[in-house]
């Protein structure tokens, strides 16, 4: 459809709450957002106006779209919330942590309960304390509550009565309720005392390291002593960060949304009245108003196993929404404010601080990331004149032996970033020897099958080779009847070849779309090399 269809669309939509789901051509879900009013929101984007780069390239690739009509607005942010969660659409926001935050956790219902690390944080009747972030590794904090308070370390299941200790307990380095030498109501107090330490409370394990240490210095046993003398360190260093004008009791989350003009989101975790940790999300090139943006935060950040705690404060007035998304999509009832006074003021205000420093400090490595990613797309619509910026390029490179263990790998790019969870790898199965163009050949046809498990068809394929190499695969993209872009890259030169001429273009050597098409094929190269590395190994070993 074209943007005039879309408006006509658009302005026959109801005038309720809601969600549109923007498609592409090929029908993936590329945007999914939420709206107070549905005619009004989703026909602005059709209106011919001036919009911000990332917007117009959303706009520019989206084919036609649905809408679901929900009850209330409330309704259409916990919707919204689990349809991106679903199908990851590329234009919205997504939290891409390599991990989920780590929290120490414990059984209560166990008769001698042991502390572990986790990082999914699950309704199951267990005690987690945490998110632990910043200020403490989690197995430092492990091993100093551990060591203070004598709990088992070892892979022991206690509900099970041993003959013996292990060599730990042996030390005197744990209580040993494998050996039941400790009785349970004993054993209670131990991790009371652990429990009172995690929640702020530092008087009890200090004394107990202070006392180790000097029994460990008086025997001589210098190694011992400088270890609890270590700990002890850490935990004045973690009480530092004890807030004083907050309770010991206050487990709270902080929500601080800044726009100056590139967005960024802080969050913070105060647990015992302390801050635990923080992180930083940058939002600058994502759609949307500044409360829908940080509403999309807090959705995707709890969606993702995120600790509720009982109260959140935010910068900007996003409350009734984000208190009716707890209740309806964990049953929970959660204070979230936009403090005025008071300490907790004062906490918004310093995260903002944080996020400001975090942009000064920055603000240089976002130009050049642009640069290399958003300026590099718009280079490379111009340099093959493309009707619409690109997002998505793949590229191709086969790579063997002397014709023995041939592999191909497919990396993938998106808004000019490795997309890893994308690449793929091949054993080339129907070509023997040294025969690049028939390899290739093949893993285009493997790739270009009805599997979806391969991703939307891309905006670019980039094949590292010449002349040669890009006719084969063009040659197979036709019979498959794949409708995309597909150019070559040939390494000694740097030229770049099109199905459209014989004749190659050139770059200059610090343009941006080159730079790019230059990692992608690196990027390609050093994949396919390394799982040919693996294979050759593996049968050498044989």
């Amino acid at each position: 459809m074209t943007i005039q269809e879309l408006h006509k669309k658009a302005l026959k939509m109801p005038h309720e709450p809601g969600v549109y789901l923007m498609h592409s051509k090929t029908d993936e879900i590329i945007y999914v957002g939420k709206a107070k009013n549905l005619k009004n929101r989703v026909s602005q984007y059709f209106d011919g106006r001036e919009k911000q780069i990332k917007v117009s390239n959303m706009v520019d690739n989206v084919d036609h779209f649905d809408f679901i009509i929900t009850k209330s607005e409330s309704d259409a942010f916990a919707l919204e919330c689990t349809l991106i969660k679903k199908y990851k659409p590329k234009y919205n926001i997504l939290l891409k942590d390599d991990k989920n935050f780590p929290y120490l956790v414990l059984d209560k219902s166990q008769q001698y309960p042991t502390f572990s690390v986790t990082r999914k944080v699950k309704n199951d009747g267990r005690t987690y304390f945490g998110p632990f972030v910043t200020y403490m590794k989690i197995s430092t904090m492990l091993e100093i509550i551990n060591s203070a308070f004598l709990l088992p370390t070892c892979s022991r299941k206690i509900s099970k009565p041993s003959a013996r200790c292990c060599i730990e307990g042996d030390m005197g380095r744990c209580s040993a309720p494998c050996t039941r030498a400790v009785s349970p109501v004993e054993y209670k107090k131990q991790i009371d005392d652990a429990i009172d330490f995690l929640k702020g409370k530092t008087g009890k394990i200090k004394q107990l390291l202070k006392k180790r240490m000097n029994y460990a210095s008086e025997k001589e046993d210098y190694e011992n002593a400088a270890k609890y003398r270590d700990q002890l360190a850490i935990i004045k260093k973690a009480e530092e960060r004890v807030l004083t004008n907050l309770p010991q009791s206050t487990d709270l989350d902080l929500f601080a949304f800044i726009d100056q003009p590139e967005k960024v989101v802080v969050v913070q975790f105060m647990r015992g009245g302390k801050l635990t940790g923080q992180k930083i999300y940058d939002l600058s090139e994502k759609e949307g108003s500044n409360e829908e943006l940080l509403l999309s935060v807090i959705g995707q950040f709890y969606e993702a196993g995120g600790s509720i705690p009982p109260e959140i404060i935010v910068s900007k007035d996003v409350c009734t929404l984000a208190e009716e998304f707890f209740k309806q999509n964990f049953n929970k009832s959660v204070k979230v404010s936009v403090p005025q006074k008071g300490t907790k003021k004062e906490l918004v205000s310093n995260a903002i601080i944080v996020a400001q420093k975090y942009l000064a400090q920055n603000r240089l490595k976002f130009n050049q990331e642009k640069r290399n990613t958003e300026g590099a797309l718009s280079d490379l619509q111009q340099v093959l004149s493309l009707p619409t910026r690109p997002w998505r390029l793949e590229c191709y490179d086969i790579s063997n032996t002397y014709g023995t263990n041939s592999v191909a790998s497919m990396v993938v790019f998106e808004g000019g970033l490795p997309a890893k969870k994308m690449y793929r790898k091949f054993k080339i199965k129907t070509i023997e020897g040294a025969n690049d163009f028939g390899s290739m050949a093949e893993v285009m046809k493997r790739r270009f099958s009805e599997d979806e498990s391969f991703g939307a068809i891309p905006d670019i394929v980039v094949i590292d080779g010449g002349l040669g190499q890009l006719r084969a695969a063009k040659k197979i993209l036709d019979e498959l009847n794949v409708k995309t872009n597909i150019i070559s890259l040939a390494k000694k030169e740097e030229l770049i070849f099109t199905p459209k001429s014989d004749l190659p273009i050139a770059l200059l050597k610090n343009e941006p779309a080159l730079k790019l098409l230059q990692r992608i094929r690196d990027e390609a190269h050093r994949f396919a090399i390394t799982f040919h590395r693996q294979l050759r190994g593996k049968k050498m070993f044989e």
